[in-house]
């Protein structure tokens, strides 16, 4: 869920100078979600109520989430990042705070990787202070909303014995998914929306098919979640494992078709050349 947003490529170059009103609505909405969910933070520390299960599970959930957004290709103009349904499993199972405290260094190690990398939106074109508050930027936002949705379903139980608690929390789980999506979706695509890109482009081209492929996921949320179970971890161990390993393959196989495509116009190219020249 985005968290990395795939943007238009016919709009790049003209981003390259960022726009006031862009940097400033960054820089704020950093400077107001680090507030609150620092301020969120120290009052559960405080309380004893941020590690409310096995230290495993936290650890297993931040190396599946870290991996998942490593994972992350693209399928025609929508990026997927594969990390939704660990994000709100997570939601129902650690609680507000350690769910936060996964998302953070999950999301910012994924940042500091592309970042290192100079890889969109960490350009080496663009100011370090534009490229430093945007690898904030996002994990800050999705942290916020992580916590505070967590706090909505505290109370949800996780248990799936017959159809209608199944059921019941399916329902759950895709209404969170969706809100998430949703609010963080639009948070995030705002940021381009002030720095010069139509916001047509923007939902044509980013929101819708995102939220599309956003939503293909939320059967392995419903899963993850059902499964999480304290008494019996392993078939939640295996689902998530395997999860990772399926959507290695399927990276591959977006990579391979990149690869493709990228050899079939230089040919392509190189066949236009020759027909000018003979």
């Amino acid at each position: 869920m985005t968290r990395k947003v795939r943007l238009p490529t016919g709009e790049l170059r003209s981003m390259r100078k960022t726009r006031p009103a862009a940097l400033g609505y960054i820089l704020l909405c950093d400077v107001l979600t680090l507030l609150v969910l620092g301020w969120a933070l120290l009052t559960a520390l405080k309380a004893g109520d941020v590690f409310r299960v096995s230290m495993g599970y936290h650890v297993y959930l931040f190396v599946l989430m870290l991996a998942a957004r490593l994972m992350a290709f693209s399928l025609g103009k929508a990026n997927v990042t594969l990390d939704t349904p660990v994000i709100v499993a997570s939601m129902f199972f650690l609680g507000p705070a350690a769910t936060a405290l996964v998302i953070l260094p999950s999301w910012l190690g994924d940042g500091l990787y592309k970042f290192s990398r100079q890889e969109a939106p960490f350009t080496p074109d663009r100011t370090v202070r534009y490229r430093i508050s945007r690898l904030f930027f996002a994990p800050l936002v999705t942290a916020f909303l992580g916590y505070f949705l967590a706090v909505g379903v505290e109370e949800v139980s996780l248990a799936a014995a017959t159809s209608s608690e199944f059921l019941r929390l399916g329902a759950m789980v895709l209404w969170v998914t969706l809100v998430f999506i949703v609010v963080q979706y639009c948070v995030v695509l705002a940021s381009y929306a002030l720095d010069g890109i139509p916001v047509g482009v923007l939902v044509r081209e980013t929101l819708l098919p995102g939220l599309v492929t956003e939503i293909a996921l939320v059967p392995v949320a419903i899963l993850l979640v059902s499964l999480l179970q304290l008494e019996n971890p392993y078939p939640f161990l295996v689902l998530a494992f395997a999860y990772l390993v399926i959507a290695n393959i399927f990276q591959r196989l977006a990579s391979a078709r990149q690869q493709t495509l990228r050899t079939v116009g230089d040919l392509q190219r190189l066949v236009r050349a020759g027909e000018r020249v003979f």
